[in-house]
């Protein structure tokens, strides 16, 4: 990392607080979001011309006299640059501001911020969402799992997954608690968000397998809507010693489709059934959805929804007309004097039975003659458009 400037050129926008030593980067007071000894704000990367996300990790003196905590805060920005997936936030640039004692770190902005506050921005989301931004995570931490040292985050959560709001695109950030894990050896050390934490932290000798419980706990809060889980506990001990146990949230219960329960069930097994990323990205639940060509049976004929749904509802046409025009058949009105010969009534110019267009529009006269609804106006409209397609 390289060291800052103690001075900083003089500022003329009011919004900038501050400048990157580069000159590059600019913050703005806005605040993104609040974390552990982390405080994130917008910036704006005036070379490129991009929003960015500025981290500001302030070492206190608690950290200063753990070795171990210093180390966790300067490794983030350390791990970022190794990384280079679709699935997890693009690290810009990091240095540390050694007279203040804080490491900077720029990284690439998201419009609507973390999952969490975009579930509780919006209505509860299709499963469809919920399928399409879980492939991403998973995605993202197959990646992170299969490297030569495997990246273990030990803070997957919906607030550390951060999303575009306009293509749904979703990406796992803030590394503060990452740690690399060494072939052969299990991970310790009892950190990362209570209720997203797996059974096996509080026994120490952990794997990336603990990452997996977390991102089902994501599932189950994106599919139920509910932020805080294990609501039937009073006290933080209860929902500790539950953790411990290996106790799945209440809120569990309440999912509905089979096949999200049974994928997120699999996600909180005991560590030695839990599955990798991997294999759950190729769980029945995440299956692509298959898209069928769906029909709506309007007037006694069969199109394509995508066609007749839309020109009947342009024109004003009811879903029921066959009725409307059965009723005035059935009252007596009937044409005897189609080329045909046949005795052919008005069901029958949109039945099952094709007639052709100088029967239709004989048809129509005669109806018209009869005072018939003004409707047959619109359908004349209609049936000419649709025999374009």
């Amino acid at each position: 990392m390289a060291s800052s400037s103690s001075s900083s050129p003089p500022i003329a926008n009011p919004r900038i607080i501050e400048t990157d030593p580069t000159g590059k980067y600019v913050r703005y007071g806005d605040i993104l979001g609040v974390g552990y000894a982390k405080t994130v704000y917008s910036g704006f990367d005036k070379i490129n011309g991009k929003e960015i996300a500025w981290s500001r990790i302030i070492i206190t003196e608690r950290m200063i006299n753990s070795e171990d905590g210093v180390y966790t805060q300067c490794a983030e920005a350390c791990l970022l640059k190794e990384l280079n997936h679709e699935s997890i936030v693009k690290f810009y640039h990091s240095w540390i501001d050694y007279k203040n004692k804080i490491v900077n770190i720029i990284t690439e902005l998201f419009t609507s911020v973390s999952l969490r506050h975009y579930i509780q921005n919006h209505v509860l989301v299709d499963l469809t969402a919920v399928k399409n931004w879980s492939r991403q995570i998973l995605q993202g931490l197959h990646y992170l799992h299969n490297r030569n040292t495997p990246i273990l985050h030990r803070d997957v959560k919906i607030e550390n997954i951060f999303v575009n709001g306009n293509s749904g695109t979703v990406k796992l950030g803030d590394f503060g608690l990452a740690m690399l894990l060494e072939p052969g050896y299990g991970a310790i050390g009892r950190v990362g968000t209570a209720q997203y934490m797996a059974p096996e932290i509080f026994r120490g000798n952990y794997n990336q397998l603990v990452d997996i419980h977390a991102f089902g706990i994501c599932v189950l809060q994106m599919v139920t809507g509910v932020d805080h889980l294990y609501k039937e506990c009073k006290f933080h001990q209860q929902i500790m010693t539950k953790i411990r146990l290996g106790v799945k949230p209440e809120a569990l219960s309440t999912v509905t489709d089979p096949l999200a329960k049974k994928f997120i069930k699999r996600c909180l097994a005991p560590a030695f059934r839990r599955p990798s990323a991997i294999d759950l990205l190729n769980d029945p639940f995440l299956a692509p959805s298959v898209a069928g060509s769906s029909t709506v049976r309007t007037n006694s004929s069969l199109m394509p929804c995508s066609v007749r749904d839309q020109v009947d509802g342009l024109l004003g046409v009811t879903e029921n007309l066959d009725e409307l025009i059965k009723d005035q058949v059935q009252g007596g009105v009937r044409n005897q004097n189609l080329n045909t010969g046949e005795d052919l009534n008005v069901w029958n110019l949109f039945g099952e039975k094709p007639v052709l267009d100088e029967e239709f529009f004989d048809a129509k006269q005669s109806l018209e003659d009869q005072k018939m609804p003004s409707c047959f106006g619109k359908l004349t409209k209609l049936t000419s458009f649709i025999r374009k397609f």
